[in-house]
């Protein structure tokens, strides 16, 4: 992803716990691969590795991402995806400068008008966030070497949950969060679809893709 070179041995590592986590959570069931081409009319879509050291040369911090890559357009009507399919929203910076507002105003004042102790800041970093999501579509994938070693080269995967690549893992993967906010008493903003309100709680939420701030 930077460039350069990366240790084979890190790259290892960083894969097979991938991999372990991609079984552990039954991202796609392995199945015959005439089925893509019997269901779908074509092969099944190549997945490819995404590695980078998120650390330096000092101290590596190895991550690798297997991606599906769907790339190319859908041509057929039934296929095209809508525009809620494609994209997730995003929320305006002035929504993250609001909430650090509010948590130093009222930590200020000691309390506020629902609450009798100060507000508290937090910030989460959901990780594999897009394996979350349960596919929506019949996708098939090509299964990756050390699958194919075990499976046999006949074999391909049909996606379970959404995975990273696919061109609607973003909006999946929305809703899949905003389903569990909303079941938890959480409202839904009406002007950004990234921002939640809980009223009972006084609690605010922002989601910028993964990344969430909670006041």
């Amino acid at each position: 992803v930077k460039g350069g070179y990366l240790e084979k041995s890190g790259v290892d590592k960083a894969r097979a716990v991938e991999r372990g986590w991609i079984a552990k959570h039954g991202i796609y069931e392995i199945v015959p691969r005439e089925r893509s081409f019997q269901e779908t009319g074509r092969a099944p879509i190549p997945l490819k590795w995404v590695d980078t050291n998120k650390g330096d040369s000092r101290n590596p911090n190895y991550r690798s991402r297997l991606v599906v890559r769907e790339i190319k357009k859908m041509k057929r009507e039934d296929e095209k995806l809508s525009v809620e399919q494609l994209f997730s929203s995003m929320p305006p910076l002035e929504a993250f400068l609001l909430l650090i507002s509010l948590f130093i105003c009222c930590s200020r004042m000691g309390r506020t008008a629902k609450r009798k102790k100060p507000y508290k800041l937090a910030t989460f970093d959901i990780s594999r966030a897009h394996f979350y999501g349960i596919a929506k579509r019949k996708i098939f994938v090509e299964l990756e070497a050390e699958d194919k070693a075990e499976f046999g080269e006949d074999k391909c995967g049909l996606l379970l949950k959404s995975m990273y690549g696919t061109q609607d893992a973003s909006a999946i993967w929305q809703e899949d969060y905003v389903g569990l906010l909303e079941s938890a008493g959480y409202k839904r903003g009406r002007s950004n679809g990234a921002i939640f309100y809980h009223e009972e709680l006084d609690s605010r939420v922002m989601v910028h893709g993964d990344d969430f701030a909670v006041l």
